[in-house]
């Protein structure tokens, strides 16, 4: 037979308590890693700007506005200035500078796609 749970708030706030303390324990814990964060937020730009665009898909791409296409371009630029940033001050570090470099080429596609599926 299993126990009946008592519904007195007294009870609950008891059985919180218990819970809050070992997922207090492991947060301390935790190391945050600042270079994969960067790198997270630059993946996250870039998907912004795909969402704002909705893929490369030409039907899409003919619906999209200019201010669409404005709004998406500065995300993707924001990626890349991201990137550019980490890739000077770690010059060592190849990672950034191949990010940089997709960040442009990203912007530099984006532009052509623009150029090609939106003109009358």
């Amino acid at each position: 037979m299993r126990a009946r749970r008592s519904n007195k708030p007294g009870r609950a706030a008891d059985r919180a308590r218990g819970t809050r303390a070992p997922a207090r324990e492991r947060t301390r814990s935790w190391k945050t890693d600042p270079d994969a964060l960067k790198k997270l937020l630059y993946e996250s730009h870039l998907l912004v700007g795909d969402v704002i665009l909705g893929g490369r898909i030409p039907q899409i791409a003919a619906r999209k506005s200019p201010a669409d296409y404005e709004r998406a371009m500065k995300v993707y630029e924001e990626a890349a200035q991201l990137a550019r940033a980490e890739s000077v001050a770690r010059p060592a570090d190849e990672k950034w500078r191949q990010l940089y470099f997709a960040g442009v080429m990203n912007l530099a596609d984006t532009a052509g796609f623009v150029l090609t599926w939106t003109r009358p």
